[in-house]
């Protein structure tokens, strides 16, 4: 028989999980909907006491004719980028990460050449 368990991800903003101030069960995951930052419960330790999980960096940028490059010198081949659409601006089109260049930076790339979007990026893993 496993020792596994079924475990839930709670989502609020940053805000509420302050003013609420919530015990998260043991190894739950908790994400701040407007920051995109998390944390892991232990079942014991309010809110406001937990740290953040390590390693994400969530920013925002704004694509020009259909393409923006954020510099993080944290940047390998191998990381893992998540992006989404914030405010859509011109032609919407779908993004992708076009580029990776090891210490220095990433491009976000939008099918439509005339999308101006300010995008979301998560960088999950370095």
């Amino acid at each position: 028989m496993s020792n596994l368990q079924d475990n839930c991800v709670h989502g609020g903003t940053a805000a509420d999980f302050t003013a609420v101030n919530p015990v998260i069960p043991p190894f739950e995951l908790a994400v701040e909907s407007d920051t995109g930052r998390m944390k892991v419960g232990d079942g014991v330790t309010a809110w406001t006491a937990l740290d953040y999980i390590a390693g994400v960096k969530t920013g925002t940028a704004v694509l020009v004719a259909g393409s923006v490059v954020v510099a993080d010198t944290r940047i390998t081949a191998n990381s893992v980028i998540r992006v989404a659409s914030r405010v859509l601006g011109g032609t919407p089109g779908a993004l992708f990460i076009s580029a990776k260049a090891a210490g220095t930076s990433f491009t976000i790339g939008s099918t439509s050449n005339t999308e101006t979007s300010t995008v979301r990026y998560d960088v999950i893993a370095y």
